[in-house]
């Protein structure tokens, strides 16, 4: 069983939004990480609508499905460079029609950052990290590996970014299963308080399902203190996207205009 594709957006959205060129920046800043001692934590609430197009696939789930995710993502700096990352995500799928069920699937990760580059006009932040998925879609725990990278300069107008998220199957068997998130995005420092970030972003899985979609994100980002935000924002689906399931009613494929929803985020620093 693969991981989902909501865990890709939320998991590459979290790391995004959790990476500082200096923290005289707000947590409000994508490019905020923890400095040596430090600690943030990022608890996350997503909320998508999928919309079924083909007859089939409403007969099997109704017109749309649900998908709620809960997460808390933490990083901590051991040094001035090296960060510990870890979290954990709860994911709830509830479907109508002929399956008429929920499914509830988690996983939690743990890993390693480094700012590579951190000289206040450019950035460039990697991470590595294990991660294991259990749920009832899964037949087995299945344990991945994920590669985070992320680039930005810092503009006189704006703060203009680059990422990419790949995750990749450590299970015999799982149909080669791996994706590649990638997200281009422009954050806006409004004033004191408020940050305003919009972003296209790529999904593609390299798996036999070849899923692809094309994404837009809008968030403005609120900084109650220097070192606690909160943040509210939308994701609209730009493309379709064609999904293949095997379940008991057999092999279906449909297409979709998937995963629009909002996000609330909130993040502390200490």
């Amino acid at each position: 069983m693969k991981k989902s594709v909501m865990t890709a957006i939320c998991a590459a959205t979290l790391l995004a939004g959790m990476t500082a060129y200096a923290n005289e920046y707000p947590v409000t800043h994508p490019f905020y990480l923890p400095d040596k001692g430090e600690v943030v934590s990022s608890t996350s609430y997503n909320h998508y609508d999928c919309k079924l197009k083909s007859p089939a696939a409403k007969q099997l789930l109704g017109d749309k499905y649900k998908v709620d995710v809960v997460s808390e993502d933490l990083g901590y700096g051991i040094s001035d460079k090296i960060i510990l990352i870890g979290g954990y995500c709860h994911e709830a799928f509830d479907y109508k029609g002929l399956y008429n069920d929920s499914d509830k699937n988690h996983y939690w990760y743990l890993g390693l950052g480094d700012k590579f580059i951190d000289d206040g006009k450019t950035f460039f932040y990697g991470s590595f990290d294990y991660c294991q998925y259990n749920g009832d879609s899964v037949d087995k725990s299945t344990k991945y590996y994920d590669l985070f990278l992320k680039y930005g300069k810092k503009l006189d107008w704006a703060d203009p970014y680059i990422s990419v998220y790949y995750t990749n199957s450590m299970n015999r068997g799982s149909d080669n299963d791996a994706y590649a998130y990638f997200e281009g995005g422009i954050y806006k420092q409004v004033n004191d308080k408020l940050g305003l970030d919009v972003n296209l972003d790529y999904y593609h899985n390299t798996d036999a399902l070849k899923e692809k979609f094309l994404g837009a994100t809008v968030d403005l980002r609120y900084a109650f203190t220097q070192k606690a935000a909160l943040t509210l924002g939308y994701r609209f689906q730009l493309s379709d996207s064609q999904h293949k399931d095997s379940g008991e009613l057999g092999d279906i494929s449909f297409k979709t205009k998937t995963y629009d929803g909002f996000f609330a985020n909130l993040t502390f620093a200490f």
